[in-house]
């Protein structure tokens, strides 16, 4: 019969599996290395990734290996995906700040915590430098590609690929925690299959399209693959504006000496289509932002379904309200401040950014500058998007549409019953998931408490982030407005910001307590926004339960051997 465990040695040997995998993870990006003049950077991914498998094979042979495994308890679950989060983060950070150690690449401990943070929680705020486009970067494509890779493992998240491995053997409640509330098949393992499988299958037919816009290969693989999760990292300095400049030619670039080398008219096959670019991107995040159940609604042709299920008719409406309220606040401001902007651009600018606030991606097509010059309505209307972010149980952030429809819900009925005898009927219901539901109280209450938490999350940092002295370079200002606008990106996991934190850095240094406190404060924003909060309470709670199962434990134990002696 084999021996049983539980408790802090069964957490610790899951953990050791889930090092394993992050290893793997964290080295995956080396086949990249193929590219001309990019090896260099070998032991930057090795050494880290090679301690997570060594430690993870110990662990889980130490504390897993042929026994029987039983429950989680006391919150253990959320215990074991903080600490998940924590390593996977912490890994890979490390072949960036290794890179800044060696003198390879400008990134400090606490950038290259930030950049991880922000690529795994699909969030797209950044301050990496080492670009496609960046003159002299180091090992381009092995990092950007980086970058993208853990995007889109963040996004899919941990437990559903191990799931997808291993059979599911974590509990539900792990599965759960990470953001994935629903199963579609009775298996967890199938389930995180067929999940993988569409998220996969869109990426190809989005790398596809993106390519026949004219981006080159590498470049429509990774931004299919980064908007798929969410995530708004791209792979050059101007994200998604860069290809703009090259409208209409064909956009390639060859290695000279192991040196990148941009080139236009030749070795590809497509010019450069920019609006079919901003097309593609909308419909990619926005695939991102759709709960996967209801994916599979309307990959089966169940459209009545999918188009009456209350996430989609709010994400729709929704969009429909803060487009007409951003497009015509611009009317009203165009003549005396913006004559020049073409209507049909802005119209094009104010829908991509919008969609890409709703979605939590944070795609930019254009530069920051021509987006503060879309106007205030839009700005607020971005906040407005980021706050109520995408649907349940997909890739996006924020409060999550099925939360502000369930408030709003339970808002309405509480009004229309306010005055009715208690004597009569008074049915509270929502449609979900292709059925009529009753809209319980326990429901209601953790959409609500979890809006309050959420809004606490978003004022603590604000009021933290304010502390930070004002630049005197543009967008380096740390007023409420910009400070509020970052926040709010980074506690919903969408990646749009306001603030140029390069230039900014530059002013104060790398080091300094200004920066550093920006930087800090933001990156604990996006791991609370990925984990939504909760897992971390729960996570706390487990520490302290568990000293005083362990002082109750004792206690008994020597009651007992005194009465018996």
């Amino acid at each position: 019969m084999r021996k049983e465990v539980s408790g802090v040695r069964m957490l610790l040997g899951y953990l050791g599996i889930f090092l394993v995998l992050v290893g793997f993870i964290t080295a995956f990006p080396m086949v990249m290395m193929a590219y001309p003049g990019e090896t260099a950077c070998w032991f930057n991914f090795v050494l880290p990734s090679g301690i997570d498998i060594l430690l993870g094979v110990i662990l889980y042979f130490a504390f897993l290996f042929k026994r029987k495994r039983t429950k989680f308890v006391r919150h253990q679950d959320s215990m074991l995906l903080v600490l998940v989060w924590l390593v996977a983060i912490l890994s890979g950070a490390a072949p960036m700040f290794i890179a800044g150690i060696r003198g390879q690449m400008q990134m400090t401990f606490a950038e290259s915590m930030f950049e991880v943070t922000s690529a795994y929680s699909t969030t797209g705020l950044n301050v990496f430098k080492d670009f496609l486009d960046s003159p002299g970067a180091f090992c381009p494509h092995v990092y950007t590609f980086a970058r993208s890779w853990m995007q889109f493992i963040g996004g899919v998240g941990f437990v559903l690929i191990l799931a997808s491995l291993l059979g599911g053997n974590t509990s539900m409640a792990l599965y759960q925690g990470e953001g994935h509330n629903d199963r579609i098949l009775a298996s967890l393992r199938k389930t995180a299959q067929v999940i993988l499988g569409i998220y996969t299958a869109y990426m190809v037919l989005g790398a596809l399209a993106l390519w026949l816009s004219g981006l080159p290969l590498f470049d429509a693989f990774n931004i299919s693959m980064c908007a798929l999760s969410g995530g708004g990292l791209s792979l050059r300095s101007s994200n998604i504006a860069f290809y703009e400049a090259y409208e209409g030619q064909i956009l390639n670039y060859h290695f000279e000496n192991g040196i990148r080398v941009e080139e236009v008219g030749n070795g590809a096959f497509f010019p450069v289509n920019f609006l079919s670019i901003e097309i593609v991107m909308m419909v990619l995040v926005t695939l991102s932002a759709v709960s996967f159940v209801l994916h599979t609604f309307f990959l089966t042709g169940k459209w009545k379904k999918f188009f009456r299920d209350s996430e989609t008719l709010f994400g729709i409406s929704s969009f429909l309200v803060l487009f007409a309220f951003s497009f015509g606040g611009f009317l009203l401001m165009l003549r005396q401040e913006n004559p020049a902007i073409p209507l049909d651009k802005a119209a094009m600018d104010i829908a991509f950014y919008l969609v890409g606030s709703a979605t939590t991606s944070g795609f930019s097509n254009t530069d920051l500058p021509t987006f503060m010059a879309l106007g205030k309505p839009l700005f607020l209307a971005s906040i407005f998007a980021m706050f109520m972010g995408g649907g349940v149980g997909s890739t996006g952030g924020g409060l999550k549409q099925y939360r502000v429809v369930v408030s709003l819900k339970s808002l309405f009925y509480s009004i229309r019953y306010r005055f009715l005898s208690p004597h009569q009927l008074r049915p509270k219901t929502i449609y979900r998931y292709g059925k009529t539901e009753e809209l319980d109280s326990a429901t209601v209450s953790e959409a609500e408490h979890y809006g309050i938490l959420f809004l606490l999350l978003v004022i603590l940092s604000t009021l933290i982030g304010v502390m930070a002295p004002d630049g005197s370079a543009p967008y380096t200002k740390m007023d409420l407005p910009s400070v509020l606008y970052n926040v709010v990106s980074a506690s919903s996991n969408t990646g749009y910001g306001v603030s140029d934190f390069l230039a900014y850095r530059a002013e104060f240094g790398a080091t300094s307590w200004a920066y550093n406190l920006t930087v800090w404060t933001l990156t604990v924003d996006m791991f609370l926004g990925r984990l939504e909060i909760m897992p971390l309470f729960y996570a706390f709670s487990n520490v302290t339960e568990e000293i005083r199962y362990r002082r109750a434990k004792r206690k008994t134990e020597r009651s007992t051997s005194t009465l018996v002696s």
